[in-house]
């Protein structure tokens, strides 16, 4: 299977490892020259759970070089790991890359990624949802921070997936915390939810996540998700009774206490977020439905002004 790991940052570059280490017949598609130099030069080092470290040869090459004669074979798999923001600019090169039987892998965080590729004829479209941590040390150096678990699954369950691709995955199964999951579109629901209440909130109060149980969020809490809630129900999810979200959102401050989130993260590097993917899209789809989500609203305006404020300071 020739696979493509699509972004070189954390969730990238462990998936990179774990399959360069299944399947030697893999590539990782970089944003920057120096980050594909730094992979081919010195491969790509993985520090696992337990603090040992292993580096692993790996193919790589700069996205703005996918149009060589070298690189532009198509690709039996591609995992697509960079931000739902960035998906615009690399769609059409990712489509370029795939046969009509490529598995295309979307990791983004949110809702709405398939939306890029559903005006063009397009492989056969999967998410993956996962629950693990990664911390990218350096280009080429990937920190395991966090167990936990990924699901992946079809995201048109008319549409059946390749043998090939469900056999690679049986065999994933044995050596990662994987398994394949028939109704996908449950497990984003999920983890929309529970990153709509985590991330803004630490972002805003810049705190990591187990800050919040200390703090008098439960009003504030409750209000996100009801929001989120009756808008999943609308949309035709049946994500289950709002006190078992409540319940999972404070097991995931309590596994994830001392860890800075994903949106934080980006908000002390300068980088743009993923808040319009994540309580913007509730936002929207609320908005389709004719359902108010004035919290969400909110969460929205006050990190992107956060954002902003960046280039003013």
């Amino acid at each position: 299977m020739r696979t493509a790991i699509w972004g070189g940052g954390s969730l990238g570059l462990l998936w990179g490892a774990r399959v360069a280490r299944w399947n030697s017949d893999v590539t990782i598609v970089t944003r920057t020259k120096m980050q594909a130099q730094a992979l081919m030069t010195a491969g790509l080092t993985l520090k696992h759970l337990d603090g040992k470290e292993e580096t692993i040869p790996i193919k790589a090459f700069a996205e703005d070089s996918f149009k060589t004669d070298e690189v532009a074979s198509r690709f039996d798999c591609i995992f697509v790991t960079v931000k739902q923001f960035h998906l615009p600019e690399v769609a059409a090169n990712i489509l370029a890359c795939a046969h009509e039987e490529t598995v295309v892998l979307l990791w983004q965080n949110g809702l709405g990624q398939d939306n890029y590729f559903v005006e063009t004829p397009h492989p056969h479209l999967c998410a993956a949802v996962t629950t693990e941590g990664a911390l990218r040390r350096h280009d080429n150096f990937i920190w395991h921070t966090g167990t936990g678990h990924t699901w992946i699954g079809a995201l048109a369950k008319e549409r059946r997936l390749p043998s090939w691709f469900l056999h690679e995955v049986k065999r994933w199964e044995r050596s990662a915390p994987l398994s394949y999951e028939e109704n996908i579109h449950l497990r984003m629901w999920e983890k929309v939810m529970i990153n709509s209440v985590i991330n803004p909130l630490t972002t805003l109060l810049d705190v990591p996540n187990g800050f919040l149980t200390r703090l008098p969020m439960n009003e504030m809490m409750e209000g996100i998700l009801q929001e989120a809630h009756t808008v999943a129900r609308a949309e035709g999810v049946d994500v289950g009774e709002l006190g078992a979200l409540k319940e999972k959102v404070a097991t995931v401050y309590q596994l994830t206490a001392a860890n800075t989130s994903s949106m934080l993260q980006d908000r002390k590097a300068g980088r743009r977020t993923e808040i319009q993917s994540i309580n913007g899209a509730i936002v929207k789809i609320g908005r389709q439905h004719g359902i108010a989500t004035p919290i969400h609203s909110l969460l929205v305006h006050l990190v992107e002004a956060l954002y902003d404020k960046g280039d003013l300071v």
